[in-house]
């Protein structure tokens, strides 16, 4: 689109098509197009939300749900 536009600085804009609160007119992020390579440089450097502790306790819940679905088809 910018080069179809011949305007470099054009930003792409995603808006929210979900009427569910007020401001939805304001509800907009800028979408970035970039490379794989890029994005992976990009993926490196954010913050990791889904830390050790976090899989550990994501994984013993889902060893549990896993058991007891085990359990309840062999009844």
């Amino acid at each position: 689109m910018r080069d179809r536009l011949g305007d470099y600085n054009y930003d792409f804009v995603m808006l929210c098509n979900k009427i569910c609160g007020m401001g939805h007119y304001n509800m907009q992020k800028k979408v970035v197009v970039v490379t794989e390579a890029q994005y992976k440089e990009w993926l490196a450097k954010q913050n990791k939300y889904f830390t050790e502790d976090l899989q550990k306790e994501f994984s013993g819940k889902t060893a549990n749900v896993k058991r007891i679905a085990y359990k309840l088809q062999h009844l």
